[in-house]
């Protein structure tokens, strides 16, 4: 469920950047670079233990971030536990208000595309 959530974000993000008036190719070359960048920020290419507080305070900024530490939690528990259940609730909780924002953000932009263009 924390993936389909993260997936959920990414994809309010691509609507995002298409009212802004990308076109394809641009969407493509955003969309990969915006993946790594989320990817590494998540912990996916280098565990975030291993880089400094820097970087692990900006990992905070990324959907993929709480979307790893609810995958995370869940893999290294023995077993399931109520504070667990609520530490993964509490993760895909943020990773779904990164997708409300986002998506909020893209309407709020193709609400006011029609205004702008007649200006």
């Amino acid at each position: 469920m924390a993936a389909q959530v993260r997936q959920a974000a990414l994809q309010r993000f691509e609507v995002l950047l298409a009212q802004l008036g990308l076109r394809e190719e641009g969407l493509n070359a955003l969309g990969n670079i915006g993946g790594m960048l989320m990817s590494f920020l998540g912990g996916a290419w280098v565990p975030l233990s291993m880089l400094g507080e820097p970087v692990r305070t900006l990992s905070r900024f990324s959907p993929t971030s709480w979307t790893a530490d609810a995958v995370g939690a869940l893999l290294s528990a023995p077993s399931l536990t109520a504070e667990l259940l609520g530490r993964v609730a509490v993760d895909v909780g943020v990773t779904a208000l990164f997708a409300i924002a986002i998506a909020s953000v893209a309407f709020a932009l193709a609400r006011n595309a029609p205004a702008a263009a007649a200006s």
